[in-house]
């Protein structure tokens, strides 16, 4: 049988369209190359991606508009949970899983994907909500931050994943206290770390990004400042354009017309 919840959900910089859970071997099969991207949990059985054995502990990425072939082992039928994103999410999640180069990865919490498989078998004729969706995406991420901080090394796990966030959601208002409650560590402690591993402070590098591509946006688009400023996480222009000129002398006029000089 195949369940599933549909949601229009984003959470950070990852939109979710849907997560299910099948055990149909009609279903769990396909060719496809898709706009969206989706991550499959193997729990049970076994199968191939692309003629890559999978296993359970297992799961695989299709990558927006990537060819796909994925089938369950004939004497060892698969089931597995799934979740669909839109495209724009994809580097998000590059940055969180650790696939490798045939969009592989593996993962040590299957009682909590296949409880998820449960619930949703169990409630999809019930009715549910974007909450339902978001609950279980945010357990799945969580997962895979512990994991990751799990295998890095003590003085840089969270600096490394703080460097990570900022490079994701460089476009959206940050506020670094809620990035400390997300990992469950104070901010002074977070400071530190950052700024052992990289030599600059947080509030620095996170300035260092949207100066970055707001740059670039001038250069290379014909947005005008105020959507530009939305682009980087500004909403009000002028506030966008003191913090431009206090990082580079220059308002985001003035560096767009030196620039087309040159």
């Amino acid at each position: 049988m195949r369940y599933e919840f549909l949601s229009n959900y984003e959470l950070f910089s990852f939109k979710v369209l849907s997560v299910g859970y099948s055990d149909d071997i009609e279903i769990t099969q396909a060719k496809c190359s898709r706009d969206q991207f989706i991550i499959h949990y193997v729990t049970n059985g076994e199968g191939y991606y692309n003629e890559h054995l999978i296993k359970q502990n297992q799961g695989f990425i299709i990558p927006p508009n990537y060819y796909a072939d994925y089938h369950a082992n004939k004497n060892k039928k698969w089931t597995f949970f799934w979740v669909i994103l839109t495209s724009s999410s994809y580097q998000g999640i590059k940055k969180l899983f650790k696939i490798d180069e045939n969009y592989i990865f593996s993962y040590g919490f299957k009682d909590v994907i296949e409880s998820f498989g449960k619930r949703i078998t169990k409630e999809t004729l019930k009715g549910y909500f974007d909450y339902d969706v978001w609950e279980i995406f945010t357990s799945i991420v969580n997962e895979h931050i512990k994991e990751n901080q799990i295998n890095k090394p003590n003085g840089s796990k969270y600096a490394k994943y703080a460097k990570s966030y900022f490079d994701v959601n460089y476009y959206k208002q940050i506020k670094i206290s809620s990035l400390c409650k997300l990992l469950n560590v104070s901010q002074p402690y977070l400071y530190r770390e950052f700024k052992n591993e990289y030599g600059i402070s947080l509030k620095e590098y996170l300035n260092a990004i949207k100066i970055k591509h707001a740059k670039q946006l001038l250069l290379t688009s014909d947005l005008n400042i105020s959507q530009i400023a939305e682009s980087v996480g500004y909403d009000d222009v002028l506030a966008f354009s003191a913090f431009f000129k206090k990082n580079t002398k220059l308002s985001p006029t003035q560096f767009k017309k030196l620039s087309s000089k040159k």
